[in-house]
This record gives C-alpha cells, structure tokens and sequence, in this order.
C-alpha cells in the first residue's frame, strides 16, 4: 500500500493530467462509488446525492494531497475516501437538519469502514477537543473554516456556502478567524490540550 500511495501522490503533484488520470481511476471504483451511494441512501439522501458526494470526496482527497506536502495515509484510498464521504454528508444534513447527529454517527459505525478520516491525523482526544471548540462557533464561521483549513480557495469557498463574492468569503473568514483566536486566547487550556 506504501509504495502505490506514493505512486499516486507522485501523480497527483506532477501535472494535471496525471492528475485526471487518478480522478478518472478513483471514479471508476465500482465498490467505493456502491458504498458511498449506500451509505448516503441509507442517511437521508438520493442516489443523485450519493453520486454528488462520492465525486466531491475523491476531489477533496485530491485537493489534500497536492496542497499537504506532509500527507500520510494511514488507511486505504477506500477508507479514507468513504470518511471524508462520511464528513460531507454529515455536514450537508446538519446542514439542513435532516438527522439528528449521534443517530448518523452511530449509522456511522455500522458500516465496513470503521476509520473515519480523522483517525490518522489527530489522536482521538484532540479531535474531541475540536469538536468541543468548533461547538462554541456559528454554524457559518464553522464551515467557512472548515472548508479553508481543507484547503479550498476563496472563490469555492464562496460558490460552496453562498457568498455573493470572494472578497466577501474572505472578509468573513478574517471575521471568523479572529474571534476563534480571540476565544482560544481567552480559554488558553484548549491550546495547551492540543499542543500535549
């Protein structure tokens, strides 16, 4: 798995269209697609949402591996794109509270990827220690932060939450960035939980 990890990364940063090429083969997995859409089916949502989100999570997972020069994969391409699936469609329903949270969550665990995409990149009391700060946020500074810390640009940014420009996406997340800094200032033992 090692070395065809390092293959694709090695595609996806040489040029654009190696990096089709492995948009084009990630699309082509029947099994990720099937389980993707199943699991979107089975939370609310359409085929047409299930095909949405499965074309979404493998440009997700080619945005963070061009834009993260120290991306490690600790799963399977399969496991970490069905979790980042898992996060958008989470997102989207919260979105438009469709489903309570803990009842997607334990839907969640009954599927055959148990790791979830944060797995890997935080231990498992830092990603509570997020959640807990991220809680505290309103729900638009909370996404417009998520999606710039997944390396999205202004403009997407924009088009995705339904800014009337870039210039204002970006005017908003200044304002959303200064008050989660504000915030973490004042409640400094969140930094030191993170920094441990």
């Amino acid at each position: 798995m090692d070395s065809d990890f390092q293959k694709i990364v090695k595609k996806i940063r040489a040029s654009a269209s190696e990096r089709q090429e492995i948009i084009r083969l990630l699309a082509n997995d029947v099994k990720l697609k099937s389980d993707i859409q199943g699991y979107v089916l089975k939370n609310n949502g359409s085929m047409d949402d299930g095909v949405m989100v499965f074309h979404d999570s493998i440009i997700a997972f080619i945005k963070r591996v061009f834009t993260d020069q120290h991306f490690i994969l600790s799963t399977s391409f399969q496991q970490y794109i069905f979790g980042i699936a898992k996060n958008i469609w989470l997102t989207n329903l919260k979105k438009n509270n469709k489903l309570p949270v803990t009842q997607l969550i334990e839907d969640s665990n009954e599927s055959g990827y148990d790791e979830d995409i944060n797995q890997g990149l935080f231990a498992k009391d830092k990603i509570i220690i997020l959640h807990r700060i991220l809680k505290i946020m309103k729900p638009k500074c909370k996404d417009i932060l998520l999606y710039w810390a997944g390396g999205y640009s202004m403009q997407e940014i924009a088009i995705h939450l339904g800014y009337p420009s870039e210039g204002a996406a970006r005017k908003k997340k200044c304002e959303c960035y200064k008050s989660l800094i504000e915030w973490l200032e004042q409640h400094p033992q969140y930094i030191k939980e993170l920094k441990n």
